[in-house]
């Protein structure tokens, strides 16, 4: 199975509507391709905008790390500010320590589309 990584946390809601939007996107078209998928940001984003906004960062860390315990690869979607992400980094981090293989993605190869990238790099793609 395939833990898909991408930014997510940021103070605008747009900003993480967007990245949902495009990591759900890579999402599928993995699946379409045959791969079991875990997204941690396609699962927990939804949730968060229907009600369980008592979990903060460190309650979806220990959720996530479940189940990339249960992954073979992670795939990091390299959306704008990936390479700035402390939640990636620590995704690159827990393969590292598991030994198990990373693959860079680029969004526009995993079907992904241009407005949603136009509008991460025009509306800012930092975490804080």
């Amino acid at each position: 199975m395939i833990y898909l990584a991408t930014p997510y946390s940021h103070p605008t809601s747009y900003i993480r509507t967007l990245r949902y939007h495009a990591v759900t996107r890579a999402a599928v078209y993995l699946m379409k391709q045959g791969y079991y998928v875990f997204s941690p940001i396609t699962q927990g984003h939804p949730m968060q905008m229907n009600g369980l906004v008592e979990w903060g960062y460190e309650e979806w860390l220990e959720y996530d790390f479940e189940f990339f315990n249960n992954c073979s690869q992670l795939n990091v979607l390299m959306l704008p500010g990936w390479d700035q992400s402390p939640g990636v980094d620590m995704e690159l981090a827990w393969a590292d320590k598991r030994g198990i293989g990373v693959e860079m993605l680029k969004p526009e190869e995993v079907g992904v589309d241009e407005w949603i990238v136009k509008g991460l790099k025009e509306y800012g793609v930092v975490e804080e």
